[in-house]
């Protein structure tokens, strides 16, 4: 599995099909729990992601770092502000 110079899996590297099921949602969220446990480091973090796992995004902050605030914002696209280029 290739990583980055983080040490850090990087899915630039990968296939679509490759992505699937690596675990970055989790790897992503103990990341942020290091920061906050060994680094004192309590942000705030901003994780934009598909509206699509949303939902998924919230649920899995709450059962891995149940310490953390989490707040999800979403709209319709219409109501979004455009940048002109859509």
């Amino acid at each position: 599995m290739p990583l980055n110079e983080a040490g850090a899996i990087s899915s630039a590297q990968l296939t679509p099909s490759a992505l699937q099921g690596l675990g970055k949602t989790l790897q992503t969220i103990a990341f942020l729990g290091h920061l906050k446990v060994r680094c004192d480091t309590t942000g705030p973090h901003l994780i934009v992601v598909p509206k699509s796992t949303l939902n998924n995004w919230d649920r899995e902050v709450a059962k891995w770092v149940p310490g953390f605030n989490t707040i999800v914002l979403q709209g319709a696209k219409e109501d979004r502000v455009s940048d002109g280029s859509t």
